[in-house]
């Protein structure tokens, strides 16, 4: 359901994703410590993996869905859909400050 509610707010997405993995699963580990999933840094990575793929433009999950396996692909995709991911967010903070 976490997730979910996640994909529907995107404002929280990017923000998940613009801040970084290592604040994910610090914070996200922290939230749900105790749990399995709060205890599995590989669980919470590929939890923020999907996050990644779905901030990303429909042309670049599509690459990134061809290289689920090829770190170095996945990495340097992310990397080129920064930009574009930080100024939707700036967008969208900026309609919700404004709105």
């Amino acid at each position: 359901m976490f997730m979910r509610e996640i994909e529907r707010d995107r404002l929280r997405l990017l923000s998940i994703v613009c801040d970084g993995r290592e604040k994910w699963v610090k914070v996200a580990g922290g939230l749900w410590r105790g749990l399995r999933i709060g205890e599995d840094s590989g669980l919470l990575n590929r939890i923020y993996d999907y996050f990644c793929l779905q901030a990303c433009s429909p042309a670049i999950q599509y690459q990134l869905l061809q290289a689920p396996t090829n770190v170095l692909k996945w990495r340097e995709l992310i990397r080129r859909a920064m930009p574009d991911i930080e100024v939707e967010r700036e967008l969208l903070r900026k309609r919700r400050d404004n709105g």
